[in-house]
């Protein structure tokens, strides 16, 4: 069966390429890959994970959580909280509900340590979906970071560029000799953006929500009462 899916893999990788083409006949497409069994099908729609194409991301997930590809649940678990598309992330946490995950958990734990604060917070919205015991610790330590090592970030994209504005006239020389010389006035122009965007409050809610669905527990945004609960909880 491996030697007979191995050539199909390609057959099956292309299919999915075709998606990304306008006019692309999605249906006809589907029928088609439905045809292949899931060891031709799975390694190529796993692939199709990581495509440009949003539409082939999207198609790719939805295929394997059809197939409920229990071996594809690592990647779509790292889609679910690394793409940059909502949907792409929607399709791949849908995909793992259809299949049931076990090995999920253990991705989304160890996106919760990302330094991205992008990948940590998606992450911890996926255990809000996907509880697990083994992520409490380390979402109670991400709640406690929040408290001080979030807040405001400042981006900037701007140029600048100086100019002469204006000239004064220095006045100096000895006493025998008065002079007076142009002193440039220097300016300074500076065109483009600066934002200062607020992350704390969407990572602080994504990471309270998934301990308060894993624990039962409404705490809020107190680290120190989540510390000292779930130190309480040692040997039970």
């Amino acid at each position: 069966a491996l030697a007979k899916a191995k050539p199909q893999i390609q057959e099956v990788a292309g299919l999915c390429r075709q998606l990304a083409q306008q006019g692309a006949d999605e249906a006809a497409i589907t029928k088609e890959v439905a045809s292949y069994s899931d060891l031709a099908a799975a390694p190529a729609l796993e692939e199709a994970l990581l495509s440009e194409s949003l539409r082939v991301r999207l198609f790719a997930a939805g295929e394997l959580g059809r197939r409920k590809a229990k071996a594809s649940q690592v990647r779509l678990a790292q889609v679910a909280y690394r793409d940059t598309q909502g949907k792409a992330r929607g399709a791949a946490l849908s995909a793992l509900k259809s299949i049931g995950p076990t090995k999920a958990r253990e991705v989304f734990i160890r996106g919760l340590r990302s330094k991205s604060v992008f990948e940590s917070g998606h992450a911890a919205g996926a255990l809000a979906m996907f509880p697990s015991r083994r992520a409490i610790p380390v979402l109670i330590h991400r709640l406690r970071e929040s408290t001080s090592g979030f807040g405001v970030v400042s981006m900037s994209v701007v140029t600048d560029r100086a100019y002469i504005q204006d000239f004064e006239l220095a006045s100096g020389g000895t006493g025998q000799q008065l002079a007076e010389v142009a002193d440039p006035v220097v300016g300074k122009s500076t065109e483009g953006i600066s934002l200062e965007v607020k992350v704390i409050q969407w990572y602080r809610e994504a990471v309270i929500g998934a301990l308060q669905r894993t624990t039962g527990r409404t705490f809020g945004g107190d680290a120190a009462k989540w510390e000292a609960w779930w130190k309480a909880q040692e040997g039970k």
